[in-house]
């Protein structure tokens, strides 16, 4: 019976790989102009659809236009909508409200810009022209009812715009375009209507966290963390009405490397915690059982002895979530680097609409792991878990990582080159792998030079969107595409014992 039980324990282990895969069920491609530029974006808008957006341009430049195509979760167009912007206008940035797309497109080497408001459920749109206040470089922008800030910096010192769409007017928000302050990002509050400023006074190595209303007066201006817990970045979430947290990431010094997650509730800051890479349970399970133990071990020594195991990495930090009341923070762990050959592929999206910078300070990054860290309601950790990312590289610095929330636990995928991961964690539990997905060749086409970026859409559905080029089987002819292909997944029947 014990060898019964032992084969059984073994079989188990080594058929996790076989417990549910992604399977493509609608593909979308858009051909491409070999005499065009296209700039595409991908904005999800849950169970009601996806928004595809784009900026196409001659190729020198000049004359641009900007796309919308909406289509409903099963990939069918709603509608489609063309705006003319004029010559030597680009597209810099776009924000997503709850029932709005705000596009900001700025004249090359000018202050002139114009506004784009599109309605997402019908596809009318306004188009608003102003001129921003000064020769900024803008970096965030966002909207909350009539109104847009863009964020950027002017002569090396952040400055913010508040503009007024239906009447023209703007105003510079006060007190944040000062020497040593450092923007770091954005964010509004619809319901509260506050809009939210964090920015590092880089001299004392301070995190301020400053609130506006929707009128563009200061209402506070906050410093967060110590000498100790210098805090990076900074996260809002909504937990509930009129309940809302503050979570980020620190470091144990005035540098760029992580320390370890923090969470607060916005109300509460003097509650703040901290939470060290050192003192995570899993913080190694991304390493094979042998490596995890050596790791391991090393600190553990380290502690005997009376010593403070410091574990730095730099961490991109997503927006966290809610799932079954607590509250998801995931980051991934990366390094940047060089490479000789400097030669931006237009395959690489920008995400213009993530509140990512796009100034590149690298030609590359690589992703080493990612991290998830939970809490409840009153900020305490109730587990973690670390994935191997197989070092994915990027020529740009965002989310790779998706996540969704099932009964069973929290489903992970990610795309590294043509294929695409997914696995199953959850607390106390090991991790159960699906069958990966290649995104590739097709049963009468060759493809070649494929990209994959991807989200989680809604329940038990990714999307998969990237370039690639087709050609048919027995010919020569090639056709570059834009594509966009829904991914649904079946979760494993974990109720068998494999859990």
């Amino acid at each position: 019976m014990k060898l019964f039980f032992a084969l059984f324990l073994v079989f188990i282990t080594f058929s996790h790989h076989s417990f549910g895969q992604l399977v493509e069920s609608v593909d979308v491609e858009i051909p491409l102009d070999g005499n065009l530029e296209d700039d595409f974006s991908v904005v999800s808008l849950d169970t009601n659809g996806v928004l595809l957006m784009n900026f196409q341009t001659s190729l020198f430049g000049k004359k641009g236009r900007l796309n919308f195509v909406k289509y409903d979760k099963d990939l069918k167009i709603q509608w489609t909508n063309t705006i003319d912007p004029g010559l030597t206008y680009r597209l810099v940035k776009y924000f997503k409200a709850e029932d709005y797309l705000f596009c900001l497109l700025q004249e090359t080497d000018g202050r002139k810009i114009k506004i784009v408001k599109i309605d997402l459920e019908r596809g009318d749109a306004i188009t608003t022209e102003t001129t921003m206040l000064t020769d900024m470089d803008v970096e965030f922008f966002a909207a909350i009812e009539t109104k847009v800030i863009i964020l950027g910096s002017y002569n090396d010192r952040p400055v913010a715009e508040l503009h007024r769409l239906f009447d023209q007017t703007s105003k510079v928000l006060p007190q944040i375009h000062t020497n040593f302050l450092k923007v770091l990002s954005l964010e509004v509050n619809e319901s509260e209507k506050q809009i939210y400023l964090m920015l590092k006074d880089e001299k004392k190595c301070q995190f301020k966290l400053s609130v506006f209303d929707i009128e563009g007066k200061m209402l506070f201006m906050k410093d967060l963390g110590d000498k100790k817990h210098v805090i990076l970045n900074s996260k809002i979430l909504k937990i509930a009405k009129n309940t809302y947290f503050l979570a980020g990431n620190f470091a144990d010094n005035c540098s760029d490397f992580s320390s370890g997650f923090y969470v607060t509730p916005l109300n509460r800051t003097e509650d703040i915690q901290f939470f060290k890479f050192s003192e995570l349970q899993n913080f190694y399970t991304y390493l094979s059982p042998k490596r995890q133990e050596k790791v391991e071990g090393r600190l553990l020594s380290k502690k005997l002895k009376g010593r403070d195991p410091k574990i730095r990495h730099r961490l991109n930090l997503q927006q966290p979530y809610v799932f079954d009341n607590q509250v998801l923070l995931v980051g991934e762990v990366y390094y940047p680097e060089y490479k000789n050959a400097i030669n931006y592929s237009r395959n690489s999206l920008l995400h213009l609409g993530e509140n990512y910078r796009t100034v590149r300070d690298f030609n590359n990054y690589k992703f080493t792991q990612s991290l998830f860290c939970t809490f409840d309601f009153d900020g305490k950790k109730s587990w973690d878990y670390s994935i191997d990312l197989k070092n994915i590289e990027s020529e740009v610095l965002n989310n790779k990582v998706q996540v969704s929330s099932s009964k069973e636990g929290i489903l992970v995928a990610f795309p590294k080159e043509e294929t695409i991961f997914l696995k199953l964690i959850a607390k106390d539990k090991p991790a159960i792998d699906f069958v990966p997905l290649s995104i590739g060749s097709k049963n009468k086409e060759f493809v070649s030079d494929i990209t994959v970026d991807l989200f989680s859409w809604y329940r038990h559905t990714f999307l998969a969107f990237g370039y690639k080029t087709s050609r048919a089987t027995n010919t020569l002819a090639s056709q570059q595409f834009f594509y966009l292909s829904k991914l649904t997944y079946e979760t494993p029947d974990l109720n068998k014992g494999t859990f």
